[in-house]
């Protein structure tokens, strides 16, 4: 049970890391829907591939066992992907939190 409370945790600061993401893009919409749309896109694209790169970063020995089980054809990639995503999305909110506690000290 608390595999799923951790993964229930991880998957509101990652939802929340994205939200805020949007919120950010959102006052392009007033240039019309189409500038709305692109740097809606752009963002969510620029967030989530930070958020892989630093799942990476923290999830090493398991990008390494499925890099080894990709080798031998029976690695998950989409799963894995998805792991990194969850697990950065977690540490950017937490980073941030930490950082914006700082400032309210």
């Amino acid at each position: 049970m608390a595999g799923n409370e951790e993964q229930a945790k991880q998957l509101l600061k990652t939802v929340t890391v994205l939200g805020a993401a949007n919120i950010v893009a959102a006052p392009f919409y007033w240039f019309g829907k189409e500038a709305g749309l692109t740097a809606t896109t752009v963002a969510n694209s620029a967030v989530l591939y930070s958020m892989h790169e630093q799942g990476k970063k923290e999830r090493v020995p398991g990008n390494a066992i499925n890099g080894l089980c990709t080798f031998f054809g029976q690695g998950k990639p989409i799963e894995n992907g998805a792991k990194n995503i969850g697990k950065g999305g977690e540490r950017i909110f937490d980073e941030v939190k930490e950082n914006l506690e700082k400032l309210t000290r």
